[in-house]
């Protein structure tokens, strides 16, 4: 674990779109650890913290029984207990894959009540704008490379999660580690790229405050077995569990005249004019344009027109989620769908009422029934 911290998160950090400021984090080992906080009254506090890794126990025979996997799934790692200003408390237990995971995880061995810290992400329609990944990272474990810049002293470089060795730094397995590459065929099946098994998993999860109207002075972290780390801590309001999103839906976004719509997905699968803090973009296509009085006249296969300047965004939020435009303009997801205020650069899209099909020369319209 410890080789693997160059690339945990530091400084100013966002976790499905929540800001967190790391400067120590906590190792929760084998003595208990009290933070005093600034007095909070929130009703969701958010730990983004993750675990070492806890070897099966092997009997005197060379036998594992009853494995629990790697992640030692269900195992209760540690308490954190929210005091309050009136000295009473309210403790929550912390077991590995449900709230914590490993720093380090095999495939599908992921949390049943965390997340990992970097949410899903799309990846470009085309190779030449591919987004970062993180999990090849873990090649850190190899040797560093003989290919060393001149006057540069060998060993891993210090570098943060994310970032790639100057070129003054060796060319160590760390700097190929986060080189962009095409991604295989595999992940295109589903468009998305889920981070895990990177050298560095940091672990989301949401608790609630059973008692929101009182305030929180201090919060004490508890070991049970095994190792934590606690990177940061934030606290707030919300409608709902922050970490969890809507279903899918769809909006128009409209550009000014002669403002091309730039496609080009950054390292973090971000576009540059619309995203979203407590959710994500799924795609961004131009609207199609169809001939619609003219169906009937027009050939087979005749391509539809695309526009522009009039781009259709599929999303995924939670509902206090707010869009981020050009220019520095927010739209709240809530008032967008609830038509609360109209807005001329986005719209949504709703789902068909009615359905026209052709049949018999003519154009029949079906309604569904109530």
């Amino acid at each position: 674990m410890a080789n693997a911290a160059p690339f945990a998160h530091s400084g100013s950090s966002v976790a499905w779109g929540i800001p967190f400021e790391i400067e120590r984090p906590i190792v929760l080992n084998d003595t208990s650890v009290t933070i005093a906080i600034a007095p909070t009254q929130a009703q969701w506090f958010l730990f983004l913290h993750t675990s070492d890794r806890r070897p099966p126990a092997v009997n005197g025979n060379g036998f594992i029984s009853a494995t629990r996997g790697e992640g030692q799934l269900g195992e209760h790692a540690a308490n954190y207990i929210l005091v309050y200003g009136d000295e009473t408390e309210q403790r929550a237990q912390v077991r590995r894959r449900h709230q914590v995971g490993l720093f380090r995880s095999r495939w599908g061995e992921m949390c049943t009540q965390a997340v990992s810290a970097v949410k899903p992400r799309p990846l470009s329609i085309t190779s030449a704008n591919q987004p970062k990944t993180l999990e090849d990272s873990a090649r850190y474990f190899g040797e560093t490379s003989t290919q060393t810049a001149a006057g540069a002293k060998s060993g891993p470089p210090a570098v943060a999660c994310g970032e790639d060795t100057e070129a003054t730094e060796p060319r160590t397995s760390y700097a190929i580690a986060h080189q962009w590459e095409e991604r295989d065929w595999g992940i295109r099946q589903t468009q998305v790229m889920v981070e895990e098994g990177g050298a560095w998993t940091n672990y989301l999860w949401c608790l609630e405050n059973p008692c929101p109207e009182k305030v929180v002075h201090s919060i004490r972290f508890e070991p049970i077995c095994g190792t934590l780390v606690i990177s940061g801590v934030s606290a707030g309001n919300a409608s709902s569990m922050p970490l969890r999103w809507g279903t899918r839906k769809k909006a128009l976004f409209r550009l000014p005249t002669n403002v091309p719509f730039d496609h080009n997905l950054d390292e973090h699968s971000l576009l540059t004019q619309i995203q979203l803090d407590l959710g994500q973009v799924i795609s961004a296509q131009p609207r199609l344009v169809y001939p619609q009085g003219q169906w009937e006249m027009t050939r087979q296969n005749l391509q539809p027109q695309r526009k522009a300047d009039e781009i259709i965004v599929e999303y995924a939020a939670h509902p206090d989620a707010h869009f981020h435009l050009r220019c520095n303009s927010r739209i709240p997801v809530r008032d967008l769908e609830n038509n609360h205020e109209k807005h001329a650069a986005l719209t949504p899209i709703r789902l068909p009422t009615s359905v026209c099909i052709y049949a018999s020369s003519r154009l029949e319209l079906i309604k569904p029934s109530p």
